[in-house]
């Protein structure tokens, strides 16, 4: 059953971005996530009672293409702290409006098969680093204890691996979450779409540590193709280029 948190009311529906209204037109926008973490959402094919939350899912298209994706017999949830107004017309998806700090909380004894995190882990920040650095830790521990047995964290995100370790991750932090707003503009037109809100990053190797201190054994990584900007790669000093990657890990027991 539910927590303290119940399913939207859609008293404060929040409008699309036209952004949002291009990818949401395009049903297929997501599918191809989908299909890269296949080799493991095939194992839950055709079994039943099978329950799958999208954290953070927003619009919810994702977790209408996971739902369909499952011959729409999977009970599918998403979990956003915001409203939109495509949840009044998506099918198949049980929308909840809530934080990802209080999965446990919202959730209760409901256990899930399959958990997605897709771009959303470096996006759960608080007004300190180190704040930021544990909310994520927290969550992604969270996910851990609402999984069955044999359930499978799937992530997509963006590392950041650079010769300047941990403190590049600390200075995108920092430098995204000024709130000037000329040098939030200015950091936006560098690329940082989270200007002025604040994004923390990992890098590739602290991920796979991180999994591991969690309870998770990471099963298959894809560590993701390169496409960053020139003036990234010499202002953060990246060695690898790696803009977005998947893992699927899988809960040690």
């Amino acid at each position: 059953m539910l927590g303290d948190r119940q399913q939207a009311t859609g008293s404060s529906y929040r409008p699309l971005t036209d952004y949002q209204k291009t990818r949401y037109a395009d049903k297929n926008g997501r599918v191809g996530w989908l299909n890269d973490f296949s080799f493991a959402l095939d194992n839950y094919k055709g079994k039943s009672d099978i329950n799958i939350l999208d954290v953070g899912g927003g619009t919810g298209l994702f977790a209408n293409n996971v739902w369909n994706y499952f011959d729409k017999s999977a009970n599918v949830y998403c979990l956003e702290i915001t409203e939109y107004d495509t949840w009044k017309n998506t099918e198949g998806v049980n929308f909840i409006k809530g934080s990802a700090e209080n999965l446990e909380t919202i959730f209760g004894d409901i256990k899930f098969d399959v958990i997605f995190m897709n771009n959303v882990v470096h996006h759960f920040v608080k007004d300190t680093y180190s704040d930021t650095v544990k909310c994520q830790r927290n969550i992604l521990e969270s996910a851990n204890h609402l999984l069955t047995e044999n359930g499978i964290l799937c992530i997509n995100d963006e590392p950041v691996d650079s010769y300047l370790c941990v403190f590049s991750n600390w200075l995108i932090y920092q430098l995204t979450t000024i709130s000037n707003s000329h040098i939030s503009t200015l950091i936006r037109k560098l690329g940082a779409k989270a200007a002025g809100v604040g994004v923390h990053f990992l890098s590739l190797s602290e991920w796979v540590v991180t999994l591991c201190e969690l309870n998770f054994t990471p099963m298959i990584l894809n560590p993701g193709k390169g496409k960053r900007k020139w003036y990234m790669h010499l202002f953060l000093l990246l060695k690898e280029d790696r803009f977005g990657f998947q893992v699927v890990c899988k809960k040690k027991v």
